[in-house]
């Protein structure tokens, strides 16, 4: 009896132990209800690009005089279940680049996280993706709006040769 009692005990603690709970923080996103994902669980699921996603900004940094020269569209699906599309942002400026801010809203069940707003730096005719026009999450989809808070004519400062070479150093 006693060894009956041991081994469904031993059992039980091996069954709980091999598995993660939803409720668990580490747990892969794909595990999680809606409303427990993070922030970085959501820019995963949606934002992360190539290029890394922009940065994480807040505020009005470039004012809205390069609005004008900024695009973006649907280029492709975005994942290999066909949910939302690739989006691709441009700067169509073939002489001047452009600091652009860009808020994403979404609404995902019971989750306190609606929105992100990311910056991004664009040399003149560059194009850059900006992530998934939906967020697809356990077979369902939640739609992301884009809005361009700000654009601005900036100065993209890219070192020079000379100044390279004088911080790097000759191997010992």
């Amino acid at each position: 009896m006693i060894k009956q009692l041991l081994l469904i005990a031993f059992i039980s603690n091996s069954l709980f132990s091999c598995t993660q709970r939803a409720s668990d923080p580490s747990a892969p996103p794909e595990e999680k209800h809606p409303s427990e994902l993070t922030y970085i669980d959501i820019y995963n699921l949606a934002l992360a690009a190539e290029n890394g996603g922009g940065l994480d900004f807040h505020g009005d940094a470039f004012g809205n005089e390069a609005t004008g020269d900024i695009s973006i569209y649907a280029s492709g699906n975005c994942s290999k279940d066909n949910c939302g599309k690739s989006l691709i942002m441009e700067n169509k400026n073939t002489e001047k680049s452009i600091g652009v801010v860009i808020k994403a809203k979404f609404k995902l069940p019971g989750n306190k996280i609606n929105e992100m707003v990311r910056l991004y730096q664009l040399s003149a005719g560059q194009t850059t993706s900006i992530g998934c026009s939906h967020i697809c999450h356990q077979d369902n989809s939640y739609m992301i709006q884009r809005e361009i808070i700000s654009a601005g004519y900036v100065e993209i400062e890219i070192p020079n040769k000379a100044s390279i070479d004088s911080t790097m150093q000759e191997p010992s």
